[in-house]
């Protein structure tokens, strides 16, 4: 700078009238490039930026690298009702941009779903039967909550038309399947066996070849600008939301209550805060059961748990005792069998917590107990707790002895749940061998080391980051 400042100024003192600033400028340009004024002020404006670049023949901008704002493959769901008419049958297959569908799979209620469907992230354009669903396959199949949040195609599509300029009284009726496959080319439709899963991958190519750089936090930011969501009433409820925006984000049971503080609702998440957010945003310009449900609603109370299986234990629980108005009782099957492999008591560790784990101890297909048990847990808590299950004839208090702190006595259902859980979850929970640790003393030393591992490498893992 000071260089080109010496320069102007040897200029202007062969001068004998005032320079104007543009005069100046084009000087400077002039004396700092080996180029005409012209190219230099091109170079130094356009050439700072990382989407062009500078050519024999002049300027072009640099090819663009396309990203798919998707975790890809993502799992696509078509919901229809079942053959009785009673529950609902899902078709579903992953897609891949610009590779087709794969792995087409056709499911029931009744049907224990393959864990590899948990795998992937899902998408629908039917996303509040496609909660509805997942929730209940979590209840009866103890599948979990997928890897990530749910993507609302329907919510995506009705951005899109709204920027094509239709209307907001229009966009409901032209964001069917049907009216979507035909205004943008992405068909035909046909409503038999895989037909509504390649609609759905047709449309999610239209969707990334139009907008290939948004990912789903901008197309909730144009959703809120672009569609006229309905701001929810809080004035009935006896909580704001600052309250629901203090949730935790870890696992566990929440309930929506009435003014007499009866459940009318009871759920569990592996992330409260998320969960208690999606029932509490804004509302879509259509009616829905659940802006039905909240007009109902005036207090709202969860729990943290140490696990997600926990939670959807106690979540099975309540609902079986209150039966909330809102909730749908699941019933649960006993397994009809069971691998040979399996080896009495099954005792298993889950994998939530780095700080409290959920200890599953399961004496048979029927009767068990979940332990919850910290860090600075005791050895000798877990023992006599284990001594009663493992060894009741030297056990010092009888199977009627009230629960211990550290436990909660399963019911059958229950048991079956966590069942389900190791099934599917087997290479995320650590089993404890009780070949080799045969006796009360053996497994709870091992169960409480454990946590104290965990929680050790926790808090490494805490400094080194």
């Amino acid at each position: 700078m000071s260089e080109l400042l010496d320069l102007l100024a040897r200029n202007m003192a062969d001068s004998d009238r005032p320079w104007t600033p543009e005069e100046i400028a084009e000087k400077a340009l002039k004396l700092t490039s080996k180029g005409p004024a012209t190219a230099h002020l091109v170079r130094a404006v356009v050439g700072s930026d990382p989407r062009f670049s500078e050519t024999g023949e002049g300027w072009s901008l640099r090819p663009r690298e396309v990203h798919s704002p998707l975790r890809e493959p993502v799992r696509l769901a078509w919901f229809e009702k079942s053959n009785d008419g009673q529950g609902v049958r899902v078709h579903t297959a992953l897609w891949t941009q610009g590779s087709g569908l794969t792995d087409v799979v056709a499911l029931s209620e009744e049907t224990p779903p393959p864990g590899r469907l948990w795998s992937h992230p899902w998408a629908s354009v039917q996303p509040a039967i496609a909660s509805r669903w997942l929730r209940r396959m979590d209840r009866l199949w103890a599948c979990g909550e997928p890897p990530e949040p749910f993507l609302d195609l329907l919510a995506w599509s009705r951005v899109l038309l709204r920027q094509e300029g239709v209307t907001p009284d229009a966009v409901n009726d032209q964001s069917q399947l049907e009216r979507l496959v035909e205004r943008w080319g992405v068909g035909p439709l046909s409503l038999e066996g895989e037909g509504p899963l390649r609609a759905l991958a047709g449309l999610l190519d239209h969707i990334l070849e139009t907008c290939p750089r948004w990912d789903w936090d901008e197309v909730e930011r144009r959703r809120v600008e672009l569609l006229e969501s309905r701001a929810l009433d809080w004035s009935d409820f006896r909580f704001d939301r600052a309250h629901i925006d203090s949730a935790p984000e870890c696992s566990g049971v929440y309930r929506l209550t009435d003014s007499y503080g009866v459940s009318l609702y009871v759920g569990k998440s592996s992330n409260l805060k998320r969960r208690l957010s999606e029932h509490f945003r804004d509302l879509p310009p259509e009616p829905t059961k659940r802006e039905e449900m909240l007009s109902q609603v005036r207090g709202v109370e969860w729990q943290e748990l140490s696990s997600e299986l926990e939670a959807l234990v106690l979540e099975h629980r309540t609902i079986t005792d209150e039966s909330p108005s809102w909730n749908v009782q699941v019933e649960i099957h006993r397994p009809e069998r069971f691998p040979a492999e399996w080896v009495w008591p099954l005792i298993y560790v889950t994998p939530d917590s780095d700080e409290v784990h959920s200890v599953i101890v399961l004496m048979g297909p029927d009767e068990g107990t979940l332990l919850t048990v910290a860090e600075n847990t005791h050895p000798d808590e877990v023992e006599s707790i284990l001594q009663r299950l493992m060894e009741p004839e030297l056990a010092d208090q009888p199977d009627s002895a009230p629960e211990h702190a550290l436990e909660r006595r399963l019911r059958p259902a229950e048991v079956w749940l966590c069942l389900r859980y190791f099934s599917r979850h087997r290479d995320r929970v650590l089993r404890i061998d009780t070949l080799s640790l045969t006796s009360p003393t053996g497994v709870a030393e091992a169960v409480c080391r454990l946590a104290r591992d965990r929680a050790s490498e926790a808090r490494d893992g805490v400094l080194q980051r």
